[in-house]
């Protein structure tokens, strides 16, 4: 992906200075319904709590909501078939999600697969990297080669979101989310609480705050969330005003 080059375990400088905020997602006030502008960047994390939604049918409610305009990177796309297609027993849980995701969403045509061009893009996905490492290290002072590889999807997603002009990023990783924000321009992050919220008040009543709260804590367990992006009060973060009833009206969705 770095075309041979090794990227330094120290790098000399980086967008990334100091630890700064602990994420830096926008949060949802209203949904974005069905917007054909309002395209969007889909990280690991959100393919598997989507695919854990199986109380919702979330990839299908997510295939449907994101219909068009939903994209995902080569890197992501095969994190989420490798998970899919694994035989480890303790991983059931997330290889299950996996495998609902990559069926319908992957497999399904649903997320559309970016690749990158390597030259053009090389130099910004290194310094992209450079800059989730350094987070991860200020934050967690971790630095190992491991801690490297693992911010290799959400660096190629964070540079599909710029060279294609993609203006919000779904993910999970609250590093990606800061990272996203110091772009030019700024990239907008909404975790999975967001998507979820868009999915109940796209369903017209179907699914109610109650429901979406259980959804939202099996989904962490598969992919977490970092604790400060949470909502506060899920009850009233996932309620919404429409009842399925003739007239019913939700101020946010209008």
């Amino acid at each position: 992906m770095f075309l041979g080059r090794r990227v330094r375990a120290v790098p000399d400088r980086s967008a990334v200075t100091s630890i700064g905020p602990r994420h830096s997602f926008g949060g949802n006030k209203k949904p974005s319904g069905d917007d054909p502008s309002e395209h969007i960047a889909v990280d690991a994390g959100i393919f598997f709590a989507v695919g854990s939604a199986q109380n919702i049918n979330g990839v299908v409610r997510f295939g449907d909501h994101y219909r068009g305009r939903a994209a995902t990177s080569e890197v992501v796309w095969d994190e989420v078939t490798r998970k899919a297609n694994s035989t480890d027993v303790s991983q059931r849980p997330i290889m299950t999600a996996a495998r609902s995701s990559q069926r319908y969403l992957l497999a399904g045509g649903r997320v559309q697969r970016k690749e990158l061009d390597p030259y053009a893009s090389a130099a910004l996905l290194e310094s992209v990297h450079q800059q989730l490492v350094q987070l991860d290290r200020a934050q967690h002072g971790t630095s190992d080669i491991g801690s490297m590889e693992k911010h290799s999807g959400e660096a190629e997603l964070i540079v599909l979101a710029q060279t294609e002009h993609i203006g919000t990023l779904l993910t999970n990783d609250a590093g990606a989310s800061v990272v996203a924000a110091s772009q030019h321009p700024a990239i907008r992050a909404l975790n999975f609480a967001d998507v979820l919220m868009e999915l109940t008040c796209a369903s017209a009543g179907e699914i109610d705050a109650a429901t979406a709260t259980v959804t939202f804590e099996h989904a962490c367990t598969i992919s977490n969330i970092t604790a400060t992006a949470k909502p506060r009060d899920p009850a009233t973060f996932f309620a919404c005003g429409q009842s399925g009833e003739p007239g019913s009206v939700c101020s946010r969705c209008a």
